[in-house]
Parts: structure tokens; C-alpha cells; sequence
């Protein structure tokens, strides 16, 4: 099992590894990692999670944002550290899922739904 500063490394690798372009369009989002969902944000939501969660984003999606959107605690992509470090326990494959999991989340920061992450090969 990785320490939290060797898993949080990865996350900033996978993190540097995506496009600028799309960073870019993050405006007020913050990448955190955890090592579990906090109940608070799994009550939350609009339905509970059926198996654990790799990550989540927290907030107003950027594409339903308005003029009142200003002077807010910034939006949240949580990584959660114990279900990947579970479930993908090689380096390599470890990674690639950090990125996938960022790229889902990152979508939904976005305003896409679900359906629309499906066509991306990102559900």
C-alpha cells in the first residue's frame, strides 16, 4: 500500500499528464485526494453509489454557472485514494485509472452527464 504523499504524487503526475487545454478550463476547481468519500458528500447525492467510488466532483458544473457564481469555495475533484489503490495495485494500471477517473470527473466539472461520458468511453 502506498503512503498518502506517494499516492498523492501520482495524482499530480496523472494531473500534469492531461491536456492543458482542457485544465484551462477548469476555473475555480480543486484536485484533492482522500482516502475515502465523506459521508456528507454521499448523502448528497442524487443517488447513492451501488459499489465505492474512485472519485467525485463536488460543485456547480462550469456550463450551469451564472453572473452569481463569484467569491465561492472552489469546486472539488476528490481522488480517493482506497478504492484504486485496492483495486488497481500495479503502477501502470494504477495510473491509467487515476487519469480516467480525472478525465470522468473532470466532464462532470464540465456539465456532462453520464451518457455523455458513456460516448467517451469514460462511464
Amino acid at each position: 500500500m502506498r503512503s498518502m504523499d506517494d499516492f498523492e504524487a501520482l495524482v499530480e503526475e496523472s494531473v500534469d499528464s492531461l491536456p492543458e487545454e482542457l485544465l484551462e478550463r477548469l476555473e475555480n476547481v480543486a484536485f484533492v485526494v482522500e482516502d475515502r468519500p465523506d459521508p456528507n458528500d454521499l448523502a448528497d447525492m442524487d443517488e447513492p453509489p451501488d459499489v465505492e467510488l474512485y472519485g467525485l466532483y463536488v460543485g456547480v458544473p462550469i456550463s450551469q454557472r451564472h453572473s452569481g457564481y463569484s467569491l465561492v469555495v472552489p469546486d472539488r475533484i476528490a481522488i480517493y485514494r482506497s478504492a484504486l489503490q485496492r483495486d488497481f495495485p500495479g503502477k501502470d494500471a494504477l495510473l491509467e485509472q487515476i487519469r480516467r477517473t480525472l478525465l470522468h470527473e473532470i466532464g462532470h466539472a464540465l456539465g456532462m452527464g453520464h451518457d455523455k461520458l458513456a460516448e467517451f468511453g469514460l462511464a
